[in-house]
């Protein structure tokens, strides 16, 4: 398993130099599926990470986002979450976490992009991106999982990304992310598959419609969804060793709205479900995730 890891980190880093320089960065936390792509700009690439067509860029986003609904793994009711929200932009290194980075763009239509965790755009095309990045992914608690007592715990860890956008007819444009675990803590690697488009209702108000699907390989989803015989035999649940498969789809909706200049609310609604191993798993208690989000933030300065 060590060696295959080593395989997938090793072809992660030929593809990065393949496009350009890779970079360290602090991450975010990684997302599920769901995210919904934003129209792809037209700026064009230079030789520094600090500057955006010769124009150095440098902004930042500050506020706060509110969660509602429940966990896959937890058979009460909705949970209500607030998490900061934070981005900050440094030509084309970007840092941010809590969804920060999605609001970097709003209002301006020349340079929409995908920000997530931290990440480097190597390649800057009217039709085309690609971003190096690294991400902090969530692991489980130990009694996350509601009357199931003694089940394992999965340690957070960092994932090495590549990811590719690019636009689409009429509009659309998507993403596919390739997200390795590069400490060997057990989450794998998982593919993202993200489509989605942009309206813009008025000058101040944007609309955002989307939908994604989620690949995770068998290490993976043994960690997250699996049960061995072991751990069975102890915390009373059948033993379970799920395949790779298609881990979940998502769809949503969104608003995005400029209160004032710097001011931004948001605020959207996605529900996503469970598919294959991850829905036959014994711990799994909910197949179908609805969930609110909104939220304010400060915006400054370019």
């Amino acid at each position: 398993m060590l060696n295959r890891t080593r395989w997938r980190c090793g072809a992660l880093i030929l593809l990065a130099l393949a496009f350009g320089p890779p970079a360290l960065a602090a991450s975010g936390d990684s997302p599920a599926a769901g995210w919904i792509p934003p129209k792809l700009g037209t700026e064009t690439p230079t030789d520094s990470p600090f500057s955006i067509a010769g124009r150095p860029v440098r902004q930042y986003v500050i506020g706060a986002t509110t969660s509602i609904g429940p966990g896959f793994r937890d058979s009460g009711g909705p949970g209500i979450t607030v998490r900061p929200l934070v981005a900050l932009e440094v030509g084309r290194l970007t840092v941010s976490t809590g969804g920060g980075g999605s609001l970097l763009s709003f209002g301006n239509v020349d340079d929409p992009k995908e920000r997530r965790g931290a990440s480097l755009s190597l390649v800057q095309e009217t039709d085309l991106r690609v971003s190096l990045g690294l991400r902090v992914s969530s692991g489980r608690d130990p009694d996350e999982i509601n009357g199931v007592e003694q089940l394992p715990g999965v340690k957070r860890t960092v994932l090495g990304r590549i990811s590719l956008s690019f636009s689409l007819p009429g509009e659309w444009s998507g993403v596919i992310g390739f997200n390795q675990d590069i400490l060997g803590n057990g989450q794998g690697l998982t593919v993202s598959f993200g489509l989605g488009r942009v309206w813009w209702l008025n000058e101040t108000t944007q609309m955002q419609l989307g939908a994604g699907l989620v690949w995770a390989d068998k290490e993976h989803m043994d960690t997250m969804y699996g049960v061995n015989s072991v751990v069975a035999a102890t915390v009373g649940l059948p033993a379970y060793a799920p395949k790779g498969s298609a881990r979940e789809i998502s769809a949503g909706v969104g608003i995005t709205h400029a209160l004032t200049r710097r001011w931004i609310g948001f605020a959207s609604l996605t529900a996503t479900a469970l598919m294959a191993s991850a829905a036959n798993s014994p711990i799994t208690q909910r197949t179908v995730l609805p969930s609110i989000r909104f939220g304010f933030a400060y915006r400054c300065c370019n």
